[in-house]
């Protein structure tokens, strides 16, 4: 995205703190016409390299330099000093115009564009009540209701969901039939959620959770589309965990369901505990800790195999692992959180192998440059789309 001249030089002298109040107002007018203006700010006020590059003009002694070209009072005719004093002005504007160039130049050409294309990842979710009423978790910072069954819904932190049963009833034995409630996470949002039976339950970004109010009758049911961290409260009734292709049975355990529709396979990650992994009611396949369950979506295949659970569960703690992992692997993950678009300029870019460790809450920029560095790839933006090159 282009800035036209007047305001790159008026960015330039409030970096520089010559700046005015009017220039200030006109700088904040433009950052308010569009979005990706104020993106395009932030990113060059927070260029970290502007105080080293610019010591040099922090260091001029100004007052000194002004004290060796203009000559005392009475010393020179005032037209000499006239003269003098437009030389100066010269000099101080192309200093601002050298120091404009070098920082509009500077920065790196597609990180500013990427930027503006990312939104910033959080706890963020809509709750569906029972009743089909939305609320929008984002902005709820807290709240409190009863739903069916007297249980009683809060979210005192803003980022956790708590449902509370009543201690002296079950539900089952009055044949109630069971109350959903839903659990919508957008791109670039996560949330916990607590249910009624005391389960603890973390989703990721892009995921649908649909679950009882209540766990009624001789089973605890929910069904998942996306990706959560499931920490079984131990109880009679067997949970289970339904997605598109298949379902994960425990009585109580931790594990990690990755059930993208998007994607080629579901993975089914246990790190304490025992499950069971079924295709259809069909096939299945018990799962111990440390391994996976693998379903391919194309075959129907339902295999198992050792893996290092950090690098599947790691997201619930705010990193990113790769063990390994593909480079359409790595995007697919990092453009859910971020939000973005990408496509691959060669396909077969996409099967290169990265390993190591991101920050979910670092930068998009950092993130990407890390990868740049590591899978020796290019990162940039062409048509809205991240491009990788």
């Amino acid at each position: 995205m282009s800035i036209e001249p007047k305001i790159k030089l008026l960015i330039t002298r409030k970096i520089l703190g010559l700046g005015t109040q009017e220039e200030a107002l006109q700088i904040e007018k433009w950052r308010q016409e569009d979005k990706r203006h104020e993106a395009l700010f932030q990113n060059i006020a927070n260029q970290d390299r502007l105080t080293n590059d610019l010591e040099l003009y922090e260091k001029l002694d100004w007052e000194k330099a002004f004290s060796n070209v203009i000559p005392p009072v009475g010393s020179r005719s005032i037209r000499f000093q006239r003269r003098v004093m437009q030389w100066v002005a010269i000099f101080v504007f192309a200093v601002l115009t050298s120091v404009s160039i070098y920082i509009f130049t500077h920065l790196k050409a597609d990180k500013p564009h990427v930027a503006q294309h990312m939104v910033s990842p959080g706890s963020k979710a809509r709750l569906i009540k029972s009743d089909g009423s939305v609320l929008d978790l984002t902005s709820q910072a807290s709240f409190r209701f009863t739903e069916a069954a007297n249980v009683e819904v809060k979210n005192e932190t803003g980022d956790q969901i708590i449902y509370s049963a009543p201690s002296d009833t079950t539900n089952e034995d009055k044949g109630m039939e069971a109350v959903y409630n839903t659990l919508e996470v957008p791109r670039s949002g996560e949330f916990k959620l607590i249910l009624a039976d005391g389960t603890k339950v973390w989703l990721n970004s892009q995921t649908i959770l649909k679950y009882p109010v209540a766990f009624t009758g001789g089973m605890r049911d929910v069904y998942l589309t996306g990706e959560a961290y499931f920490e079984v409260a131990k109880a009679p009734k067997p949970f289970i965990v339904n997605t598109p292709e298949g379902a994960v049975q425990v009585l109580g355990t931790q594990f990690n369901v990755k059930a993208y529709l998007e994607e080629h396979a579901e993975a089914i990650t246990l790190e304490e505990g025992k499950v069971r992994v079924s295709v259809n009611k069909g096939l299945f396949l018990d799962i111990t800790p440390g391994y996976q369950a693998y379903i391919d979506k194309a075959t129907r295949q339902l295999s198992t195999r050792a893996v290092n659970t950090s690098c599947y569960t790691g997201w619930r703690e705010g990193v990113f692992r790769f063990d390994g992992e593909t480079l359409e692997g790595v995007m697919n993950a990092l453009a859910r959180w971020y939000d973005f678009r990408f496509q691959f300029e060669q396909a077969s870019t996409q099967n290169l192998h990265f390993s190591g460790t991101l920050k979910r809450y670092d930068s998009a920029e950092k993130v990407f440059d890390m990868i740049e560095q590591t899978a020796n790839v290019k990162i940039s933006i062409e048509d809205e789309y991240i491009v990788i090159k």
